[in-house]
């Protein structure tokens, strides 16, 4: 392989990185994936699509850029409020995009049949990342405000990382034994799902107790998946 190619190679891995979220390694003229958490999304977003109703409703997606679930609600019919703080990267029917921060958004009387929080919330008061600003318990109370936001037969989609309580600043949360319930503190769980990555390096499903025993990282954790209904 010649200097100017692997050059080329390695400038598209580079790229990919940055914008795609994929980290790749180059050994011995082979690009292999290599994220711990690769294929994760795979999960989350089918439990959340799972999970939509089979009628029209309003729905309520957070971190919705370098998403697919905004487009797959909006398709599926359902009425989509879309905020990020960064810019959406299409117009669609049935969506409605709001850029900014969710704690900051004054939604006024609106209310919604569905809040999609997949892999959001763990971000929420640690600085550094998504143009978030720090906040201490910035979860919690993002978690006291989107219950505000619920009609009253309205629930939660959640999905998160879980594993050993550990806060991997300016990357996310992990929430483990202790934090988990604080999080969820007022809500009641109707579903829930837990997974992790096994010696084959697939995700398999799992109970909560081993979930919870990962030994997460900066890169790394087990998922737990919610739907939620407000106490």
């Amino acid at each position: 392989m010649s200097t100017i190619t692997k050059q080329i190679i390695r400038s598209s891995i580079i790229f990919a990185d940055k914008f795609f979220g994929l980290r790749k390694i180059m050994s011995e003229g082979v690009i292999e994936a290599t994220h711990p958490l690769e294929g994760d999304r795979a999960i989350e977003w089918s439990w959340i699509v799972a999970n939509l109703p089979g009628i029209s409703v309003k729905v309520l997606d957070l971190g919705c850029v370098q998403s697919a679930l905004t487009g797959i609600a909006s398709r599926l019919g359902h009425k989509v409020t879309a905020v990020d703080m960064r810019d959406i990267e299409y117009n669609m029917d049935n969506v409605t995009f709001i850029k900014g921060d969710i704690t900051k958004i004054d939604f006024g009387d609106k209310r919604f049949d569905i809040i999609m929080n997949c892999s959001m919330v763990e971000h929420v008061g640690l600085g550094g990342r998504y143009g978030s600003t720090e906040k201490n318990d910035g979860d919690i109370a993002a978690m006291r405000l989107l219950k505000s936001l619920l009609t009253p037969t309205g629930f939660m989609l959640l999905t998160i990382p879980v594993g050993q309580d550990a806060i991997f600043t300016p990357h996310h949360r992990i929430y483990g034994e202790k934090s988990l319930p604080v999080l969820l503190n007022e809500y009641s769980i109707l579903k829930e799902e837990y997974w992790s990555k096994g010696l084959s390096q697939k995700w398999i499903m799992c109970d909560k107790k081993s979930a919870l025993s990962v030994k997460g990282a900066e890169d790394f954790y087990a998922l737990g998946l919610f739907v939620l209904k407000a106490d």
